[in-house]
């Protein structure tokens, strides 16, 4: 379970930094600590061209996953001992 979700976690951040690749020239910068920048990912569609939105979406997603599956890796070690 460990090496499952090690892998899913770095897959997934290596799409999520292989989406910024695929922004386009009107996207606004980067989000960091200014709220002024932040924008939900159902409307960042635009500021990403080809798969770029895709690869952003999935890269999230298999993260999310690999998180997951560690905490309930976790939890069934301690509910098993």
């Amino acid at each position: 379970m460990e090496l499952v979700s090690a892998l899913l976690v770095l897959i997934g951040l290596g799409m999520v930094l292989g989406s910024l690749f695929y922004r386009s020239e009107n996207a606004p910068p980067i989000a960091s600590f200014n709220p002024k920048h932040w924008t939900p990912i159902w409307k960042q569609q635009s500021h990403f061209v080809g798969r770029g939105f895709f690869l952003m979406i999935a890269g999230f997603g298999l993260f999310g996953l690999g998180v997951l599956v560690r905490f309930v890796g976790l939890a069934l070690d301690s509910w098993v001992r």
